[in-house]
């Protein structure tokens, strides 16, 4: 009998660690890890987000909007409405929508820019 509560004990707090990742756990800032410029991207709790992006020859855009966060496929995702990268040669020049995974590494979240490249926003 012990060992079956051992055992049971176990499992609860294995379950216990595998915690999903919710709404108030991806607010905060996030920052590019390409290092070509200033990259980064504020999700507010008021479902809004601030973009900054300025290149290492000092252009710079700026953009805000909403944000949407939900499950997808028992994955968590994240909306960005009138989206624009100030990255050159990702996404379009006009605002649109970006839709990205939220990811764990470890413990830190990111959002994949170029999986390729290995280029994410991470928090």
């Amino acid at each position: 009998i012990f060992y079956r509560c051992l055992l049971v004990l176990a499992l609860l707090s294995f379950m216990g660690c595998d915690k999903q990742i919710d709404r108030s756990m991806v607010i905060g800032k996030y920052t590019a890890n390409h290092k070509k410029g200033i990259d980064t991207l504020e999700l507010k709790s008021d479902g809004t987000y601030i973009y900054y992006y300025r290149s290492a020859d000092g252009k710079s855009l700026t953009n805000t909007n909403k944000w949407v966060f939900e499950y997808q496929d028992k994955e968590p995702w994240i909306t960005f409405e009138k989206f624009t990268f100030g990255l050159s040669g990702y996404g379009s020049k006009v605002p649109g929508f970006w839709v990205v995974e939220v990811e764990r590494s470890g413990r830190m979240l990111r959002l994949c820019i170029d999986p390729d490249l290995n280029y994410y926003y991470e928090k």
